[in-house]
């Protein structure tokens, strides 16, 4: 569910027609090489105009029962939920049901600015709402069934970081409120909405509000990895809703997203409203930049799944990723189909597999601080292999690149050490933080 940024894709588009050569055995090798490494498992799919040009399935999606991932494995899509209630909100809007201008005082009034915020600003992530999953304390609860009453206080109490429109920032809390907005306005249940509206015409009988996982009925479960595989905590679908809680497989998202483009959802006026971005967020919509040409979705994170569903509306061609555990930068496996379908060199990964002595590796153990980075970082050893752990959030494992360089491949972050000074330098997004021992 938490926004982990827009999917940059840094190839050249040149021919449209790439993807009738698209090299499907290197592909397949590409996974085969993450899930022999541990480094990914999941399935991925990509249709142009209804037909599918690609579609494999890698790794487990139970491990512990050694049930396999296959291409109709239903994954949480985390965020990509957010494209399904924005629809939702868009048909509402054309039936005369609602205004996107109109503000949310008369449904939300406990909610500080309700009576700035419109229906718009929380489509468009401008509410200024800070969102309810930010900080240590949601990692507390959000295993826990939430009524709408516990999560409203929570949303509420939570307040607002700035004013209504001055500016964007992603929060879960302005599609949470959606979500009841619409089953206030058609006194329904969003899961009996989805099914009427959305699933039901197109036939989608994957896509759905999730609940317990059942690996036995095609549901992947989720996992980190820490020295081996290890099985994450379910979110309660509770919590994030119409935010975060469609579960879905690779078929159905393309398909749903086909729909979408085609009018059969909405009407092409709230298509362009969608795809309409100001601070790089349209309703419910992202660009996703691939070189000079863009396509248009969204990502999703919940748990250990990560996703991608995308549209290049030129090409017809829909993308669709779904990972259930990744040690490794997830955005590199839809950059991979798509040079393989645009007729673009792309490689197969090698891992590192060397790793310092534990002796080594000891000395680099203890607490972290910086004068401007406001969490501290914790390091210890699991299994011989060098665990990072921020201030209130899930530890992480490090991967040895070599002098001693380490990296947490799905943060695109890296830690360089300096043993004998006990300082370390921290890298991520562009920024740069100097860290020493307590």
């Amino acid at each position: 569910m938490k926004y982990f940024g827009l999917l940059v894709m840094c190839m050249v588009l040149t021919v449209t027609s790439y993807g009738q050569s698209l090299d499907q055995e290197k592909l397949n090798n590409y996974f085969d090489a993450l899930v022999n490494a541990e480094k990914m498992m999941g399935a991925v799919m990509m249709v142009q105009d209804g037909d599918i040009l690609y579609q494999y399935a890698f790794g487990y999606a139970d491990m512990e029962s050694e049930i396999k991932n296959v291409i109709d494995t239903e994954f949480r899509i985390g965020s990509i939920s957010k494209m399904f209630t924005a629809v939702l909100i868009l048909r509402a809007m054309e039936n005369g049901l609602l205004d996107l201008d109109a503000t949310i005082d008369a449904y939300f009034p406990e909610v500080e600015n309700a009576a700035q915020i419109s229906i718009r600003h929380l489509l468009q992530h401008r509410s200024g709402i800070r969102s309810f999953t930010e900080g240590g304390q949601y990692l507390t609860w959000y295993t826990t069934p939430k009524t709408r009453s516990e999560l409203y206080d929570i949303l509420v109490n939570q307040g607002s970081e700035f004013t209504p429109n001055a500016r964007a920032n992603y929060s879960n809390s302005n599609y949470v409120l959606l979500t009841w907005l619409l089953e206030d306005i058609y006194g329904k249940d969003y899961s009996e909405l989805l099914q009427e509206q959305i699933t039901g015409p197109l036939g989608l009988k994957s896509t759905r509000i999730g609940g317990k996982i059942d690996s036995s009925a095609k549901q992947a479960k989720s996992y980190v990895m820490h020295v081996d595989w290890t099985l994450s905590e379910e979110t309660d679908m509770s919590v994030p809703l119409g935010a975060g809680a469609i579960i879905s497989n690779m078929k159905d998202l393309t398909i749903f997203i086909h729909a979408l483009f085609d009018g059969q959802l909405i009407q092409s006026s709230s298509l362009e409203n969608m795809m309409t971005t100001q601070d790089n967020f349209g309703l419910g919509m992202l660009r996703i930049p691939f070189q000079e040409y863009v396509s248009y979705g969204h990502t999703g994170g919940i748990d250990g799944f990560r996703s991608v569903l995308s549209y290049f509306p030129e090409e017809k061609l829909a993308v669709a990723f779904a990972s259930n555990g990744a040690d490794y930068d997830t955005n590199l496996a839809p950059v991979a189909m798509l040079s393989a379908y645009f007729g673009q060199d792309f490689s197969i990964p090698e891992f590192n597999q060397e790793n310092l002595p534990e002796s080594e590796l000891e000395r680099l153990l203890g607490d972290y601080a910086s004068e401007i980075f406001p969490l501290e970082i914790s390091l210890c050893l699991e299994g011989g292999k060098l665990i990072g752990r921020a201030t209130g959030q899930p530890s992480f494992p490090l991967t040895y690149e070599g002098d001693y360089l380490f990296s947490f491949s799905p943060a695109s972050l890296t830690l360089q050490f300096s043993p004998d000074s006990d300082t370390m330098i921290l890298k991520q997004g562009g920024m740069t933080f100097e860290f020493n021992k307590k």
